[in-house]
């Protein structure tokens, strides 16, 4: 029962995830392939924004971008059935921010960035922290 509401819980998120990311309000509005950017500079808009003195929308991007993939390491490993490792939550995690950059692309509803992988993937590994000292905590109080 416990694993059910999980999934069901990673799937909420994962839609919650693709309608800020992808599907948003406009997402009717472009056409596919027509609309798409894509920015290969790591950071580039990241030091723009600093230079500018924006602090509030560099935190809300950068810090944004690692927030939203934390749910996904931390709910993996509870529907997955056997140990989540460092290299698989990487690799995962990478994946599915490269499934919405390109889909960002494709529908023309965001800049698809390198550095939204990289914090994305940071993000995920994030999560298997939070999960790990969870299951830790959970172990300890079980003795």
């Amino acid at each position: 029962m416990k694993r059910i509401i999980i999934i069901e819980l990673m799937m909420i998120y994962i839609i919650i995830l693709l309608k800020i990311t992808v599907f948003r309000h406009d997402f009717f509005r472009y056409r596919l392939f027509e609309n798409g950017q894509v920015n290969l500079i790591v950071f580039k808009v990241y030091f723009e924004l600093l230079m500018e003195k924006n602090y509030l929308f560099f935190i809300y991007l950068f810090v944004g971008n690692i927030v939203s993939f934390v749910p996904f390491g931390f709910l993996l490993p509870f529907i997955a059935k056997k140990d989540i490792t460092l290299p698989f939550i990487v690799l995962t995690g990478g994946f599915a921010s490269l499934i919405i950059e390109v889909s960002q692309y494709v529908f023309g509803t965001g800049e698809s960035e390198l550095d939204d992988i990289l914090l994305n993937t940071i993000g995920a590994v994030l999560g298997l922290m939070l999960y790990r000292l969870y299951r830790y905590y959970q172990n300890k109080r079980a003795e």
